[in-house]
């Protein structure tokens, strides 16, 4: 994995790893990540989950994080 995204930075600051973030959403460590290193995109209510995990509540931060702009 070559440069780390806003979402992968946001994971490991909060978690320090993708398996902590994984049990902390009760998924498989292979889904987190899949969708943390950009290999798969997120469903509306995964997003909704990991903005809950990781305490985002500013809509701009969302955007930025999930690069949804």
């Amino acid at each position: 994995m070559g440069s780390t995204t806003p979402l992968r930075a946001a994971v490991l600051a909060k978690f320090r790893s993708v398996h902590a973030f994984a049990e902390a959403l009760k998924w498989s460590d292979s889904k987190a990540f899949r969708i943390v290193n950009g290999m798969q995109n997120p469903t509306a209510s995964e997003i909704c989950a990991m903005r809950r995990c990781l305490r985002i509540e500013d809509p701009a931060e969302t955007l930025r994080i999930f690069s949804l702009d």
